[in-house]
């Protein structure tokens, strides 16, 4: 049986073990739940972070794929077209010096053409700059007429668009055996990066 006075000092040092258990636990677990906290939070960033990292990748190799092979052909001539600077030489030549107004066999150029005029024109909102060639063409044969404005604005260097026809077209009477032909004058659009 215990004395009262043991009883006393247990009742006495229990309270004083406890508290003193606590407080260590306090001193040394806590710091590890925080760090356990801090380190799980972390984790957690990193991971979100990895997965918005990897989404990024993911689409900056689908353009990177798509730029290479995906475009097709037509896009990269149009792009080629746009990327060609305002010399009025170059557009000069290009509407001038190509297949339709060369000589053929029988000693006539399919487009002859009297005047040509270039103006450079203004900047645009999509930062384009927009200039004109404005000629005065003539042709035997309207297909001819036609065949070489389908060239200019499909197939040239440049990104012509055809701006402005004048109507009627001329149609001059033959004279003696040799057709004069049709004549035309026209305003082209000419759209490039500067």
């Amino acid at each position: 049986m215990k004395t009262p006075n043991s009883y006393t000092k247990n009742r006495v040092i229990a309270p004083i073990l406890i508290g003193f258990s606590i407080l260590i636990g306090v001193l040394i677990i806590k710091p590890m739940y925080l760090d356990y906290i801090e380190t799980t939070a972390s984790v957690a960033a990193a991971k979100s972070d990895l997965i918005s990292k990897t989404a990024e990748k993911d689409a900056l190799l689908q353009i990177k794929n798509n730029s290479g092979s995906g475009i097709s052909e037509a896009f990269k001539a149009k792009v080629k077209q746009l990327d060609q600077k305002f010399v009025p030489s170059d557009l000069i030549s290009e509407t001038m010096l190509n297949k339709f107004t060369e000589k053929d066999t029988t000693g006539i150029a399919p487009i002859t053409i009297s005047s040509i005029s270039v103006d450079k024109w203004s900047k645009l909102p999509s930062g384009l700059s927009l200039g004109h060639v404005n000629l005065t063409l003539q042709a035997p044969e309207l297909e001819n007429i036609i065949a070489y404005l389908t060239y200019l604005t499909t197939q040239s260097h440049f990104a012509f668009t055809l701006d402005d026809i004048s109507l009627p077209i001329d149609t001059n009477p033959e004279t003696g055996t040799t057709p004069t032909g049709y004549g035309l004058s026209i305003s082209l659009g000419v759209y490039y990066y500067e």
